[in-house]
């Protein structure tokens, strides 16, 4: 067998080398154009759009690549990324865009709808992984074929007009990490399904009007950093599965927008809320019972790592929390936001016993109680050059 000669050998492969270094040049300065078919569907959708500032005038080139709000692939000039939020845009949304199958991103946020509905289409485009439709004045109800889009990871719906229930089809979303349904319209019971969402880091209801209970199952999103189920009109006994999620960080519970709104309480003495050790944000509003719970109380306190403290609306009243003894309820030195506004304290001394368990609070709020005498000036003593807000009826 005959052998090759080193000299030989190094000098080929040096040519080849040399050879695959000009092959990559050429190709990254070949220009990769969009997909005429896809260009057509961009026209068809601008078409239907009503764009009053011309925020789309772009839109007139050969290479849809390089419009406004357009990213595509270097690779095959597919279309990736349609980014149009907050261009004051109406109209109609057009069905072409069932042409943009390797979409991955759509972002139609902040924009004028005008109660149309959202178009069932979009749930044809599987391989999104981040849709956002925020505040956008979509009315309707929330398409059951979203329950195809398995490769999503964030869904924003809020601050629209959706109503009718929440689709049991958004269990399916088995990637998902974010989901925003705040400030619609939902009624009906919150589909039990919401717990297959094993991915979940991100969950705002807020502002709904729901019936019934929290879901138990919401107890099974182990992943979950962020829950905000505020003014949405549930009721009944906040579920102890709650507890766990012991990668909470924010939870944000209670409040009502209506007088006829059932509230909610707590049960077992909220012995679940001991498990939240990485809570930083803990909000309850109206909870119905917790003036009657010393033991919830000792529990939020105990909590490591709280920082924002809200206990609002409680009729929270002197002869239930002086009581205490400071040396057994000392809050987290963590703890530098407390709010007790709309409750029922009336004597100066529960200044006092928060000086005692509290070691680094910077802001306080007592607004609309029914403190006494000379609270405000004891106040700024305690409190110097920090904020305070004293909207109380002093006597």
């Amino acid at each position: 067998m005959p052998t090759i000669n080193p000299v030989r050998f190094k000098f080929m492969q040096a040519i080849i080398t040399f050879m695959m270094m000009m092959l990559q040049v050429v190709c990254a300065e070949e220009e990769i154009m969009c997909i005429e078919r896809e260009r057509e569907a961009l026209l068809q959708f601008k078409a239907a759009l009503v764009d009053d500032y011309g925020m789309l005038s772009s839109w007139t080139t050969s290479d849809c690549c390089q419009w406004q709000g357009i990213r595509c692939t270097n690779l095959t000039g597919h279309v990736l990324m349609l980014d149009l939020h907050s261009l004051g845009l109406s109209g109609e949304i057009h069905q072409s865009l069932m042409e943009l199958q390797q979409l991955n991103y759509l972002n139609l946020s902040f924009n004028y709808f005008l109660g149309r509905g959202i178009p069932e289409f979009l749930g044809s485009l599987t391989n999104l992984r981040y849709l956002d439709l925020s505040f956008s004045h979509f009315g309707g109800k929330i398409p059951t074929q979203f329950g195809s889009l398995s490769h999503l990871k964030y869904l924003n719906l809020a601050l629209n007009s959706l109503e009718a229930s929440i689709p049991r089809q958004l269990g399916n979303l088995s990637q998902l990490q974010h989901l925003d349904l705040r400030g619609n319209l939902f009624e009906g019971k919150l589909p039990s399904q919401i717990g297959n969402l094993s991915r979940l880091q991100h969950l705002d209801l807020s502002g709904n009007r729901f019936e019934g209970n929290i879901p138990s199952e919401i107890g099974n999103l182990s992943q979950l950093l962020h829950l905000d189920l505020r003014y949405s009109s549930f009721e009944g006994s906040i579920p102890s599965q709650l507890g766990n999620l012991s990668n909470l960080q924010k939870v944000y519970l209670g409040g009502s927008f209506y007088d006829d709104d059932g509230a909610l309480k707590i049960d077992d003495g909220g012995h679940w809320l001991s498990n939240l050790i990485s809570l930083t944000h803990l909000s309850f509003d109206s909870i119905s019972n917790l003036n009657t719970s010393h033991s919830f109380l000792q529990m939020i306190a105990k909590l490591p790592k709280l920082r924002e403290l809200s206990l609002s609306n409680f009729s929270l009243s002197d002869h239930f929390i002086l009581p205490l003894r400071p040396s057994k309820f000392n809050f987290s030195s963590s703890l530098s936001v407390l709010d007790l506004s709309i409750n029922s304290f009336t004597s100066s001394m529960i200044l006092q016993w928060l000086s005692n368990v509290t070691s680094n609070l910077v802001e306080l709020d007592l607004s609309h109680n029914l403190l006494e005498g000379s609270t405000s000036s004891m106040i700024l003593q305690w409190l110097p050059s920090k904020p305070f807000w004293p909207c109380n009826e002093f006597s």
